[in-house]
């Protein structure tokens, strides 16, 4: 599942995207527009010298539940055609605004 939240890049190590997976018992994989914590080295994202996540086409992947980075990255790559969200997170916000529209 993807989440527009963090995985593991979180203050806590445990943001939306863990939060959901474990509720629903399936893996998942955050992908947020901004960093909340740690210091960007390349594309890996570190805190506390741990890699927590990489940015992918200007967004922030980390891993959720039952994910790890690497899988996660991969994943994420494979729905990510371009701009700072893979797919089904922007068909999602735009059939979000379309319900709320009316459209």
């Amino acid at each position: 599942i993807f989440v527009d939240g963090h995985g593991a890049m979180h203050p806590r190590n445990f943001g939306e995207a863990s939060h959901l997976g474990l509720i629903l018992g399936r893996p998942s994989i955050g992908v947020a527009k901004s960093r909340l914590v740690g210091r960007v080295i390349g594309d890996e994202v570190r805190v506390k010298g741990q890699i927590k996540g990489k940015i992918v086409s200007g967004g922030y992947v980390s891993p959720g539940h039952l994910t790890d980075l690497e899988s996660s990255i991969m994943v994420a790559k494979k729905f990510w055609p371009s701009g700072k969200q893979p797919l089904p997170l922007l068909m999602a916000h735009k059939l979000s605004k379309e319900a709320i529209l009316g459209h």
